[in-house]
């Protein structure tokens, strides 16, 4: 065929796996990559029970492929597969409930790589370090944060930054996303 060519790449980004069910985040699995005509495959993973108690009926259990939508494809359309799946009534015998964790975010302070902690404050820009500090030069101010939570925060985040009581400066994050760490500029 004159003018179209197949081409077959490698993904060597980042990606995301999400597993969702009932249209809740359980677990986020992630990829370095992947090469042309690959697959990945995760078999018996056991942490369900872990993440969530699924009362007796029908539930949807969705996988995601690139849940946020970071590696440009051919066809954005097919990232995402759905199932019904049917948990019957009753317990084993012998066996306790396992407590759930919340499926919420957990956004907390973080100590980026090569920070000596979440929040740095120095007279030079770019250097994440501790101080010298001086009235007659500017203070570049650097903090990372990061969501520990199973579930991703759809809407924004504000972080915000005060100096002896005072709100000197707000940050908004737009979705963070389970298990990433955010540093916003300084």
């Amino acid at each position: 065929m004159v003018g179209h060519e197949l081409r077959m790449e490698h993904v060597t980004d980042r990606f995301f796996v999400d597993l969702l069910i009932d249209g809740l985040v359980v677990e986020r699995w992630f990829s370095r990559g992947i090469s042309a005509r690959e697959s990945a495959s995760i078999t018996d993973w056991a942490e369900l029970p872990s993440r969530t108690n699924l009362a007796a009926g029908n539930h949807v259990v969705a996988l995601v492929v690139d849940a946020t939508n970071s590696i440009a494809e051919s066809d954005e359309t097919d990232n995402r597969i759905e199932i019904v799946v049917v948990v019957q009534p009753g317990t084993v015998a012998g066996t306790t409930p396992t407590l759930t964790p919340a499926r919420l975010p957990d956004l907390a302070p973080v100590a980026d790589e090569g920070w000596p902690g979440p929040i740095t404050a120095t007279a030079y820009s770019g250097v994440n370090a501790l101080g010298p500090l001086s009235i007659s030069v500017p203070t570049y101010v650097s903090f990372a944060f990061e969501n520990r939570g199973l579930a991703s925060t759809p809407e924004t985040v504000s972080v915000q930054l005060y100096r002896d009581g005072m709100l000197i400066s707000e940050q908004i994050v737009v979705g963070a996303l389970a298990g990433t760490v955010f540093a916003p500029p300084e």
